[in-house]
């Protein structure tokens, strides 16, 4: 991430994170001197949070609606964790 302000706050998303796993995550902030070398700060504090489980509907009321020489199509309703229709 990069910015230029002291004291903004920043925000980015980490993808490809396993569901229903604790991660951590710490920042190392880095920047250039007048001579072009790198300069680090300190790390910061350590924040954690776990993702959430991954969660998959129901069907109920699967039924074939057409078919032809080389397929069938399929109808259903799927209804979600909490038992709403169209909730997932």
């Amino acid at each position: 991430m990069s910015g230029t302000a002291i004291g903004t706050q920043r925000t980015c998303k980490v993808r490809g994170l396993a569901p229903a796993r604790a991660n951590q995550f710490q920042s190392w902030p880095s920047g250039h001197s007048s001579t072009s070398n790198a300069v680090f700060g300190a790390f910061s504090n350590i924040a954690t949070g776990t993702t959430r489980r991954r969660q998959t509907g129901t069907v109920h009321d699967l039924a074939i609606v057409g078919t032809t020489e080389l397929c069938c199509d399929p109808v259903f309703t799927e209804v979600g964790t909490h038992g709403q229709a169209g909730e997932l």
